[in-house]
């Protein structure tokens, strides 16, 4: 049955895929491709936006609807799922003829290959213009960092999000229990909850498919001193520090449900939900959710924690991920109107508004007493940051590199393969396409 609910989803994205491809062809062919959109000056009657649908987003897109409204504009939003964003978002970007989408929700690892291609339109005159009017230097300067390349602005980041320790508390008390500061420490309260037996596992992380798999294989290797790639473009993540990873991540299975290598990250929430597991490490942004007592049994029973590390002190097992709005370099109407329908959505106000689903993008309000007492992990997640939290390498050819190495991985923890052979195919292949793609000689 979960063979066929498979194929019915791939079935089902290859044919949305193909629908957008349509889509964009017909959008080509009944106006002129606007290669130099600033040449269109008229105000649009209608906007169109595709996000990822998760809790802030529900938020952010009835506030950009209602600030399309006040300027007479029609805001139409189209919200998916992660794996279906990244791969619309590829289509409608790299086809001709005008976008179909105004507005694209894009994250750090994406948006350097977005740059790369020309996929996206600079946004530094728009940020300029109206930095004052929408109050744009409220975002830090390390989120505007994180969306710029060589001076220029690419996107105008939302919010950030980091993965931490997410735990019962009440266990934790009745057990005497720490939250980990390393692996081995957190390897100990495992032995301790299974030896208990009052959650079936205790454990999760989402494994589900070879971008899951990166992610949480990317947060070993840092965790353990690796590296992705060198100043070259030469991996080095077939190394000691890799292995060490592939090996720490086998090593969790045990404690964690028998499906958890099909796991999301929707599922590892149910999970602590329902009292299957009593501790994982999710998304900051997930906190509102497994706090939700209309769907949550144990809902003010969960502390919160900076993850651990390989030896007390060093990088933590996290990633830290930064969401954002970009306009297609092909958009086919104006983007002053564009950009401030974005700008006017994330407000001081209406970003008060996403505080407790989310880390804002906003300083004033990240800073507000007032909010961090509605987020209850709040203080975790800055500590995560604190502690040295990394993102993916802001690198044109991240995204789909670290797909080749997720798949191999997840092979290994399946046990078709070792970690080490694992790593070593996934080296040669990674060195095939990025000298494919003129990445490597």
């Amino acid at each position: 049955m979960r063979n066929t609910t498979k194929k019915r989803n791939i079935i089902f994205t290859v044919i949305t895929i193909m629908l957008i491809g349509v889509m964009v062809v017909v959008a080509g062919c009944g106006e002129k491709n606007n290669s130099d959109p600033q040449g269109n000056k008229s105000k649009p009657s209608k906007l169109n936006m595709m996000g990822m649908r998760f809790g802030a987003m529900e938020v952010i897109s009835k506030n950009m609807t209602e600030a399309g409204k006040q300027e007479d504009i029609d805001v139409s939003v189209k919200l998916t799922g992660w794996d279906d964003l990244e791969n619309q978002s590829k289509v409608i970007l790299s086809a001709g003829g005008n976008s179909p989408y105004e507005i694209l929700h894009a994250y750090n690892g994406w948006l350097p290959e977005y740059i790369e291609k020309d996929w996206v339109l600079p946004l530094t005159e728009y940020y300029i213009k109206y930095k004052d009017k929408y109050e744009l230097g409220d975002i830090p300067k390390e989120l505007i960092d994180v969306v710029s390349k060589d001076g220029e602005i690419y996107a105008i980041p939302f919010q950030q999000n980091v993965q931490h320790l997410f735990y019962r508390n009440d266990l934790f008390e009745k057990y005497n229990l720490q939250p980990p500061k390393t692996f081995d420490d957190m390897f100990a309260v495992l032995d301790t909850l299974k030896k208990k037996g009052d959650t079936q596992y205790q454990f999760a992380l989402a494994l589900g498919g070879a971008s899951g798999v990166a992610t949480e294989f990317n947060n070993a290797l840092l965790a353990y001193g690796g590296e992705w790639f060198d100043e070259n473009g030469n991996p080095l993540f077939n190394s000691k520090e890799g292995v060490e990873a592939v090996k720490f991540l086998k090593k969790l299975l045990p404690y964690m449900p028998k499906e958890v290598l099909s796991y999301s990250n929707n599922d590892v929430s149910v999970a602590l939900q329902q009292g299957n597991v009593a501790m994982a490490n999710l998304w900051t942004t997930r906190c509102a959710e497994v706090e939700d007592k209309t769907v949550s049994r144990y809902t003010g029973k969960f502390g919160y924690a900076a993850p651990p590390s390989s030896t007390e002190g060093g990088i933590p097992f996290t990633n830290w991920t930064q969401d954002m709005f970009i306009i297609p370099k092909n958009v086919g109407t104006n983007p002053d109107y564009v950009f401030q329908i974005i700008a006017k959505t994330l407000s001081k106000e209406n970003i008060e508004e996403i505080a407790p689903l989310t880390m804002v993008g906003r300083k004033s309000v990240a800073d507000n007493p007032e909010i961090q007492k509605k987020c209850p992990n709040y203080k975790a997640a800055m500590e995560t940051i604190d502690n040295g939290a990394k993102a993916y390498p802001l690198l044109p050819y991240m995204g789909p590199e670290r797909l080749i190495v997720g798949q191999y991985v997840s092979e290994a923890l399946a046990g078709k393969t070792s970690p080490e052979e694992a790593l070593e195919k996934a080296e040669q292949d990674v060195i095939k396409d990025m000298k494919d793609k003129g990445y490597l000689k």
